[in-house]
C-alpha cells in the first residue's frame, strides 16, 4: 500500500471481464499525473479467470492496485458493484472504469482534477466515450460517439434521466460530497445513475464534450443482457416510478414519464417477438394509461415501418 494518501482512487468493477481487463488495467495505469493515485479493483466472484489477472497486476503494482476478491457473488444478494470499492477507496476524488471498458486519453485524470479544482461547486464531472459495438463472435461491427450533440456545460439532473448521457468511464466526483441517501437505494440493477443523481443534491453536475474512454457494447454487457430479458426489462417501469419518489425535489417527472412510455414500447416489441401476447397486450393498456399520446405516435410510426416493408418486398 502506499504511504501517502492518494488524491485520486479509481474504482473497477469487474465480473467476467478477464477478456478485457488487462487493457483496462493498462489504461488506468498509463495515467499521466503530478499526484498520487490508487485502483481500487473488485472482482464480484467471476467464473471465468478475471481474479487471476487481478493478481498479477497486483503482484506487479502492489503500491497502485488495491484488490477486493469476493467468494460469492454479492450482485446477486442486491449488494451494489460500487458499494464495496467506493468504501475502501482513499481519494477525496474518485473515478470509475468497469472492467469492460478502457481510457484512451493518458491526461484524463490529470485533466479531470484541474478542472474539478478550478470549480468547487461541481461535485460530479463526465466526459464523452467512443462506443464500440461487438457481436457475439466478438468482432467490432460499428464506433460511434457516446453524445453525438451534448454540449459542454452543466447538466440537469432530469437530462440524466431523459437520456442515457454518462459513460460510467468518464465518471470523477468528490467522495466527500457523496450523500448517505446514496447508500439506501438499493431497488436498482445499475449504480451509476443513482449515484450521480444522488450527487446533484450536494453540487452541480458538469459535462465536458471531449472523448477520453471507450465504452464497450458486447451482447455479455450487463446492458444488453438485462434489457433483452423480459423480466428484467419490465422492471425499469418501476424504477423510473422510484426515481421521483426517491428524488422528489429534482424535477424528475416528465423525464421519468418520457423514460417510461420508451420502454413500454420495447417491452411490448420484446412480449410480441417471445410470443407473450397477454403480457403484451396488458402493458400496451398500462402504456396508453401512462402516456396515450405517445403510445399513439409510436403506434403510427411502427405501422409505416410495416408498410414500407411490404412495399418493399413486393418491389
Amino acid at each position: 500500500m502506499m504511504n501517502s494518501q492518494p488524491l485520486v482512487s479509481v474504482c473497477v468493477i469487474c465480473f467476467n471481464h478477464a477478456e478485457f481487463l488487462a487493457r483496462s488495467l493498462d489504461s488506468i495505469l498509463d495515467q499521466r499525473t503530478d499526484f498520487l493515485f490508487e485502483i481500487v479493483v473488485r472482482d464480484d466472484c467471476s467464473s471465468d479467470e478475471s481474479a487471476s489477472i487481478i493478481r498479477k497486476y497486483h503482484a506487479e503494482f502492489p503500491d497502485k492496485i488495491t484488490p477486493i476478491y469476493e467468494k460469492r457473488n454479492q450482485y446477486s444478494l442486491g449488494i451494489q458493484p460500487l458499494w464495496p470499492v467506493i468504501r475502501k477507496a482513499r481519494g477525496k476524488y474518485l473515478a470509475i472504469c468497469e472492467g469492460d471498458d478502457f481510457w484512451i486519453d493518458t491526461n484524463k485524470l490529470q485533466s479531470q482534477i484541474n478542472y474539478l479544482e478550478n470549480n468547487l461547486g461541481v461535485s460530479v464531472l463526465f466526459e464523452n466515450a467512443e462506443v464500440r459495438e461487438f457481436d457475439k463472435t466478438g468482432k467490432l461491427i460499428s464506433k460511434r460517439l457516446f453524445n453525438s450533440k451534448l454540449a459542454s456545460g452543466r447538466i440537469e439532473p432530469w437530462q440524466i434521466i431523459s437520456d442515457w448521457i454518462t459513460p460510467t468511464a468518464t465518471v470523477m466526483f468528490r467522495k466527500e460530497m457523496l450523500p448517505q441517501k446514496y447508500w439506501e437505494i438499493t431497488e436498482f440493477p445499475f449504480g451509476d445513475i443513482p449515484l450521480i443523481l444522488s450527487l446533484s443534491e450536494s453540487g452541480a453536475i458538469h459535462y465536458r464534450n471531449r472523448v477520453s474512454a471507450v465504452y464497450r457494447s458486447h451482447p455479455s454487457g450487463m446492458v444488453q443482457s438485462t434489457l433483452h430479458k423480459l423480466e428484467a426489462a419490465e422492471k425499469f417501469i418501476a424504477y423510473f416510478q422510484q426515481y421521483e419518489s426517491i428524488f422528489p425535489d429534482l424535477g424528475l417527472h416528465e423525464a421519468a414519464r418520457k423514460r417510461k412510455s420508451e420502454h413500454y414500447a420495447w417491452i411490448i416489441w420484446l412480449c410480441f417477438s417471445q410470443k407473450e401476447f397477454g403480457q403484451g397486450l396488458r402493458h400496451l393498456i398500462e402504456f396508453l394509461r401512462n402516456d396515450p399520446v405517445y403510445c399513439i405516435r409510436v403506434a403510427i410510426k411502427s405501422m409505416v415501418k410495416l408498410i414500407e416493408r411490404r412495399f418493399r418486398k413486393k418491389g
